[in-house]
């Protein structure tokens, strides 16, 4: 689902006056070269960080459908015969990753927050865009996973791939082109989505977000006025589809441990052996943390972006991500799992990160966390962290 565009603006609405909507200013303000302003959203259910009034997001908090049980095994592999290798009813509800609570968004508390300026904002988005460069070179990033893809590669990872290869290597000759490529590539994906949400499943939608996340990443940020303009137009796309991708995963977080049974042994007629259950369950949570990293992301691009003009956004809150060094770069399934049974893997919503300064020192959490807790906390307390 989209996120509903804005209200008519008031110049339109005074003249009651069909309004285009479109952003920063519609086309009839265009024409008459007015000065065209939007009233401020109604309110809905996010709460907001800081003292300012609640008002109105694009779409409300993601939440959690009511589901009693998780999927029993046969729901989650083919029947055969014999004893089967895998979690009960009790191990898959109490799994640390797929819990009712852990697809929650929360709201910040302001008490242990930082303002961030508008520098802290830059380096966030500058931050992404090196994890982004460093996926095209096939380096570790904090983003996409290096086995997230290694099964399925989705037409429009490919795109994304591509295309911010050729960013990178563009020289001025050929930058004109690169900026043709960018801007096809990002409409084709915004007009092959044509399915409903209900049609896809958890993969298509960490897929497509993350392709978004990739053309928006360079376009909005880059200093060519036509590319920021067009992408702004998608930045509405971009919220609705992370908060798609979020709600989905929540309502149907058991399916995520089914799909990686899928992907390392299609057609399965044989018991669940030790060995592939650890494959299964880490492959779920590579899943899993693609969502969570990935919704962070899109939702801190779009607050940053409209902070940097100037622009009033509600605080996006958090969800659940694991920050513990070691978890995200683990090199198999054993050593995942050899890791998380012996150590807490930092596993916890944003909205407690404060309480990693106290718990952790800075060389035990990872990148990830760090770029978050850098944006709630600043600079000046993070170089401050474990002096």
């Amino acid at each position: 689902m989209l996120a509903p565009e804005p209200r008519a603006c008031s110049a339109c609405s005074k003249t009651k006056r069909k309004c285009s909507r479109e952003l920063p200013s519609c086309s009839r303000c265009q024409s008459r070269d007015l000065e065209c302003v939007y009233p401020a959203p109604r309110p809905s259910c996010f709460v907001l960080c800081g003292d300012d009034p609640l008002r109105e997001d694009e779409l409300p908090t993601p939440t959690l459908s009511a589901l009693e049980l998780p999927p029993t095994p046969s729901d989650l592999m083919p029947s055969c015969s014999g004893p089967l290798a895998w979690p009960t009813l009790s191990d898959l509800q109490e799994a640390w990753f797929l819990t009712r609570e852990s697809w929650t968004v929360q709201p910040l508390d302001n008490i242990h927050l930082t303002p961030t300026p508008i520098s802290v904002g830059w380096r966030y988005v500058n931050r992404i865009r090196g994890w982004l460069a460093d996926w095209t070179t096939g380096i570790r990033n904090p983003l996409i996973h290096s086995r997230l893809y290694e099964t399925r590669l989705p037409n429009c990872i490919q795109d994304a791939f591509m295309a911010l290869s050729s960013y990178h290597s563009r020289t001025p000759a050929t930058e004109e082109f690169v900026y043709r490529i960018l801007e096809s590539r990002a409409e084709s994906l915004v007009a092959e989505s044509s399915e409903s949400d209900a049609e896809l499943d958890c993969f298509d939608h960490v897929s497509r977000v993350q392709a978004l996340v990739v053309y928006s990443s360079i376009r909005l940020f880059d200093s060519d006025i036509r590319q920021r303009y067009l992408a702004e137009q998608q930045l509405p796309r971009l919220y609705a589809w992370s908060n798609a991708m979020l709600s989905h995963a929540a309502e149907n977080r058991h399916l995520l441990l089914s799909s990686a049974l899928e992907d390392i042994a299609p057609g399965l007629t044989q018991p669940v052996s030790a060995m592939q259950q650890e494959e299964v369950l880490w492959r779920a949570w590579i899943r899993s943390e693609s969502i969570r990293r990935t919704w962070l992301v899109a939702q801190m691009l779009h607050a940053v972006y409209l902070t940097m003009q100037g622009r009033y956004v509600g605080c996006p809150g958090g969800v659940m991500f694991t920050n513990r060094k070691g978890a995200w770069e683990a090199e198999s399934a054993h050593s995942w799992m050899k890791l998380c049974a012996e150590k807490n893997v930092g596993f916890m919503h944003r909205s407690r990160m404060y309480a990693v300064m106290e718990e952790y020192r800075p060389d035990e959490v990872d990148e990830f966390g760090k770029s978050i807790m850098e944006l709630d906390f600043g600079v000046d307390r993070m170089e401050n962290w474990g002096c």
